[in-house]
């Protein structure tokens, strides 16, 4: 059988739904699994080889050619993208799991679920999806490959920081990331993220004693920094999911209203949650957009400080 897992999407989407993609192998040892990512993402995807039999990335045009290349038994969306799923029935594909909650286009799906969004972590949502081929575990420790070249820290007991989001999110206030490094002078901080987060990080840089690599690392090599981190500190992003998957312990700030921790939590025990959303007054939480700080400002140093020390 030739099964095919199409997840197109940001960094952070893919990290979260790799643990249930990669029981599809352990489940149908003999089938041929392929892996479709998107062009930005395929370095990150490329560690976790040991799991697929192939990995390829694209766009919509990429796929369409894919699936005019290649007979697929078995298609598994695990993102919610109506121009994927419509490739994969006007393929002709037999079998096609995605969530049949969708209103418009529930109908393209014959095996699935009905996914109650929110209500469960994602990697969760990701495991039910594929309930039809009677998978109902996770791969929980997922073997990765690092290139022999990446970049590497020495020493131990390094702390984390990302300063941005995942673009949806606020991110916490840089003057506070700041300030907690400067209140643990004995601690070891480094800076990570790409180059969209390296304003926020020279800020910090020039406030504190800190080791920024912010935007210049691969992917491969943030992943295997963050491999190495004691604790990871930040908002929703790609590579907070990414501390997720390899299950490092975790500050996870949450500010706004509309971006729900318990959707979007690690998918281990050690973490914790800062968030004081409560203090907002508006109804409707525009999140990333919303030109206020309110419920960012209500989140304190002296907060964070004592959840990274907790699990130090």
């Amino acid at each position: 059988m030739k099964i095919l897992i199409v997840r197109p999407d940001k960094l952070g989407d893919l990290a979260l739904s790799l643990p249930a993609a990669a029981a599809v192998k352990e489940r149908f040892p003999n089938s041929e699994v392929t892996l479709f990512v998107a062009n930005e993402v395929m370095d990150f995807a490329r560690l976790f080889c040991a799991h697929f039999d192939h990995i390829l990335g694209g766009g919509i045009e990429e796929y369409r050619n894919l699936l005019k290349s290649k007979k697929i038994d078995l298609a598994i969306h695990l993102a919610d993208y109506f121009d994927y799923a419509w490739e994969s029935y006007r393929a002709g594909i037999k079998k096609r799991i995605g969530d049949r909650g969708k209103l418009l286009y529930f109908w393209i799906f014959n095996l699935g679920t009905r996914l109650q969004l929110d209500l469960k972590p994602e990697t969760q949502l990701n495991l039910e999806l594929l309930a039809p081929l009677g998978i109902t575990s996770s791969v929980e420790n997922l073997k990765i490959e690092f290139p022999a070249e990446t970049i590497k820290i020495s020493g131990k007991n390094w702390i984390g920081i990302h300063p941005g989001t995942g673009g949806t999110n606020k991110p916490w206030l840089p003057e506070r990331y700041a300030e907690l490094i400067n209140s643990l002078p004995d601690k070891n901080f480094i800076l990570l993220g790409g180059k969209r987060e390296a304003p926020l990080s020279k800020f910090i840089e020039e406030r504190s004693k800190v080791l920024n690599l912010t935007g210049k690392t691969t992917l491969p090599e943030l992943t295997y920094l963050i491999s190495k981190l004691r604790i990871y500190i930040g908002v929703d992003s790609g590579p907070l999911h990414i501390a997720s998957l390899l299950k490092v312990p975790t500050v996870f700030i949450s500010p706004t209203k509309s971006i729900r921790p318990e959707r979007w939590r690690p998918r281990h025990d050690r973490y914790v949650v800062i968030r004081h959303a409560e203090i907002c007054p508006d109804k409707k939480c525009s999140a990333g957009a919303c030109p206020k700080n309110t419920c960012v400002e209500a989140i304190t140093v002296s907060e964070v400080r004592s959840a990274l020390m907790s699990m130090l």
